[in-house]
């Protein structure tokens, strides 16, 4: 999804965030923390091979992760990350490590964020890698893959839309190549030495839902895949819903029919320049809109046979509810193997704690990864 311009509160606004930070997650400071000498990443001198890992040297700053390259099928220099702990080697006899593919949701932040306590840089996992590897508890090797145009530890002034992205971002965001670069994260992944090839699961969260699916129909390596709160029919139909409620519709008052009219209208002004990366809509450039929602998660599962989770939050008010029982009930309707878990919770599967509605109890986000790696990790 995005963030949406509301006539709501900055609470609602909150709530329609698509970059939902975990509980660890925390702001940069207002003073610079020193820099270390990976923070402008150095790209290799002859791209690697075609779905190749290659290790970057530099540590990053107290952060369990590593850096790779790989190049995908445009032969770009993909850059993603891998927890440490699958990395060590380990005796002869022990088993691979099945793979989890991360993907986040919307935006141009990076998958890290910069931090600083008691004078020392933290490179801090903030892309929703850190919830699923500390549930994979080290029976996983965890992937995340940097979008293309995004600076390590970039985190722009609105996180989860492209509003002050890199013209590369801009130009590089759309469904299928946003797929491919991460279908290419995975497969270098794979050559890694513990990696089990046999058993990869894409989990996205949110707009990253959908790429997730995506991923899955265009891979045969894809085993099994997650969508959170990533819908189930066309975005479009959640931006109606968002239209008819009241909650996106301008910045004067009108019925909940001119609403939808009012979102419509907007609508075909995209598709009058569909591959522009630099008009925007909805804080996305037309370019991302008009790849993202000409498929749908319901769509692209139809294409793969892995197993499929579908998590959603019941007061999830940015991916409507309904469209996830749409997918739900799509996968039931062709006999697949699927698996739903609805539980209270906004967008990022988050409540206000009981008796104090201004703070937000984290617990329903570990909750639900939780569930999801565990479901993986199964026998």
């Amino acid at each position: 999804m995005m963030i949406f311009r509301l006539r709501r509160t900055s609470a609602a606004l909150t709530a329609l965030c698509i970059f939902c930070a975990t509980a660890a997650a925390q702001s940069p400071p207002s003073s610079a923390p020193k820099s270390f000498a990976g923070e402008t990443i150095k790209f290799p001198d002859v791209p690697p091979d075609k779905f190749r890992a290659v290790a970057d040297g530099v540590q990053l700053p107290k952060s369990p992760w590593a850096r790779f390259f790989t190049t995908d099928e445009l032969g770009r220099v993909i850059v993603f990350y891998v927890n440490e702990s699958s990395l060590k080697p380990a005796a002869p006899d022990a088993p691979k490590l099945p793979v989890i593919v991360y993907v986040q949701g919307s935006g141009s932040q990076s998958v890290f964020t910069r931090l600083e306590r008691d004078g020392t840089l933290i490179a801090a996992a903030s892309g929703g890698q850190g919830s699923v590897a500390q549930f994979a508890k080290g029976r996983a090797m965890v992937v995340i893959a940097e979008k293309p145009g995004v600076s390590f530890m970039e985190r722009p002034e609105r996180p989860g839309g492209a509003e002050g992205a890199s013209k590369e971002f801009r130009v590089e965001h759309t469904l299928e190549r946003w797929s491919m670069a991460v279908a290419a994260a995975m497969k270098a992944a794979l050559t890694l030495p513990r990696a089990d090839a046999g058993r990869v699961m894409v989990e996205g969260h949110s707009e990253g839902g959908l790429v997730a699916c995506k991923v899955a129909a265009d891979n045969k390596e894809v085993t099994h895949v997650a969508t959170l709160a990533g819908g189930g029919a066309t975005q479009l139909f959640d931006l109606i819903e968002l239209a008819r409620s009241g909650v996106m519709c301008g910045s004067k008052p009108r019925s909940s029919d001119e609403c939808v009219q009012w979102l419509l209208s907007q609508w075909d002004d995209v598709l009058k320049s569909p591959d522009s990366a630099d008009e925007m809509f909805l804080g996305h450039p037309h370019r991302r809109w008009t790849t993202f929602l000409v498929t749908s998660p319901a769509e692209e599962l139809k294409r793969t046979r892995a197993k499929v989770f579908i998590g959603q939050g019941t007061d999830d008010k940015a991916v409507l509810p309904t469209s996830a029982d749409v997918l739900y009930a799509t996968m039931r309707a062709t006999n697949r193997d699927v698996t739903y878990s609805r539980i209270p919770g906004d967008h990022a599967f988050m409540s206000p704690t009981p008796g104090d509605e201004k703070n937000i109890d984290p617990a329903g986000w570990d909750q639900m990864h939780s569930r999801v790696v565990e479901w993986f990790l199964a026998p």
